[in-house]
Order: structure tokens, then C-alpha cells, then sequence
């Protein structure tokens, strides 16, 4: 879905939650190509996650796989279970010229 209505509607934005049973089974990684693959088949320019878990290394470590680089932290975005907050990693992937 666009990440913004009316002109920047040309950046992508999704979320997946990923089940703890099927976690480390290739999920994460079979959803983010396929999110990318529509998302340059439906004329998006870019992808941007807007809240990735600063803790989640490995979200964090899937998205750079699939060459998103981080642009950024929003400091004390999550408010944890226990009370505690982290931040919340932007990452960005352009889709022009990628194959």
C-alpha cells in the first residue's frame, strides 16, 4: 500500500508479523521478495518500513539482505511489555533500476 496519499504515493509501505513457529523456516524471506516483486510490478519507486524494531536484529538483518539500508531511528518509538521503550529503525530500498 502507498505510504503516503496524493504525491508520494509512489513509496511503498508493508509490515509482516511472522509467527514464532515459523520463524527461521525462510517466511521472512519468501514475504519480502514477493512484497518487492508486486511492489515494482504496481509501479511503486520505493519501499520503506517505517517502524523495524531497533532489537530485532533479525528483521533488521533480513531487510539488508534484501538491500534496504537504514536511514534512520526514531529514539523510544516501542513501548516494550515491560514498560520500557526502543527505537524503531527506518529502512529504505529504491526500486529504479533494480532488477
Amino acid at each position: 500500500k502507498p505510504n503516503w496519499p496524493g504525491r508520494a504515493r509512489q513509496v511503498a509501505n508493508a509490515g509482516f508479523i511472522v509467527a514464532p513457529d515459523w520463524r527461521n523456516k525462510g517466511l521472512g524471506w519468501l514475504l519480502g521478495a514477493t512484497m518487492l516483486h508486486y511492489a515494482k510490478e504496481l509501479g511503486y519507486r520505493s519501499v520503506i518500513f517505517n517502524l523495524v524494531f531497533s532489537e530485532n536484529q533479525a528483521a533488521r538483518l533480513l531487510w539488508r539482505k534484501l538491500g534496504f539500508s537504514e536511514l534512520g531511528a526514531i529514539p523510544g518509538a516501542v513501548r516494550k511489555n515491560d514498560g520500557t521503550y526502543q527505537d524503531a529503525v527506518i529502512m529504505f530500498k529504491s526500486l529504479l533500476g533494480s532488477e
